[in-house]
């Protein structure tokens, strides 16, 4: 199982991971915790997920759970999400070149095709060309993608049904491998957007910052910040988030080995 994440990354080999959300709300200058529901997730013993419950603000199942199946390599090939009379939601499958990469994707609602999306890769020159159609086969989108020789995704460019730009979007990395900046250009190649991130020593991040360029003025338009408790083995135990400096929400953790 060379592809598989195991354990999403969470150390100790957990059963189960609970993430419970709060949403905070202010009156004044004091603020409450408003619990706005869970997601506990399901791994089996060589850390594959395996099943998903997702809980709504009152403790009941917003849907009958999510479930995934994985092939030898320890690719994800498909989800289904199951209402709770057992009828599908979604489902979706996938598929996989010899190198683990994503090579396509079919979405379903219910019965019916949502959309297809494909990925054709250029190993040689590090290039992905990706082509999306809806389900009556009208297009959704077209993209092209270019990587680094860590394959990290350096450049995207998106184009409309006939072929012009929409956007184009850069991207650079820190030494540890996570993408700490990102330009935004406009469909006549002009420099939109900058946004940068910065992250701690466990690589999760802790600063963004969001700029828009007006001529030759790069103005700050916001500032997100998140916190990190953790427990002793460096799983983490909470994530509370900050807008411009002002707490918003908060993410907590349990685990069960």
């Amino acid at each position: 199982m060379k592809f598989l994440n195991k354990y999403d990354g969470y150390k100790g080999k957990p059963k189960k991971v609970e993430e419970t959300s709060y949403r905070i709300e202010y009156n004044d200058t004091a603020f409450n915790e408003n619990y706005t529901g869970k997601i506990i997730v399901f791994y089996d013993s060589k850390g594959r997920k395996i099943k998903t419950m997702l809980y709504k603000s009152d403790n009941t199942l917003s849907v009958a759970g999510i479930y995934y199946k994985y092939d030898q390599q320890g690719n994800e090939i498909e989800s289904i999400m199951y209402n709770l009379d057992s009828t599908i939601n979604s489902k979706n499958t996938y598929k996989y070149n010899k190198y683990g990469q994503q090579t396509e994707n079919i979405l379903m609602w219910g019965n019916n095709i949502k959309s297809i999306t494909k990925s054709n890769f250029d190993r040689l020159n590090r290039k992905e060309e990706v082509i999306g159609e809806n389900g009556d086969g009208g297009f959704q989108e077209y993209s092209v993608q270019r990587y680094d020789d860590k394959w990290n995704v350096t450049e995207l460019i998106s184009y409309d049904s006939i072929g012009n730009q929409e956007t184009r979007i850069e991207f650079e990395y820190d030494k540890n491998g996570n993408k700490n900046s990102s330009k935004w250009f406009n469909a006549r190649n002009e420099l939109n957007n900058i946004y940068k991130t910065t992250f701690d020593k466990q690589n999760h991040p802790i600063m963004s910052f969001s700029y828009r360029i007006k001529g030759k003025d790069t103005i700050l338009e916001s500032t997100e910040k998140i916190e990190y408790k953790y427990y002793d083995n460096n799983n983490i135990r909470e994530r509370k988030f900050f807008s411009n400096n002002k707490p918003t929400y908060i993410l907590r953790y349990k685990y069960e080995y």
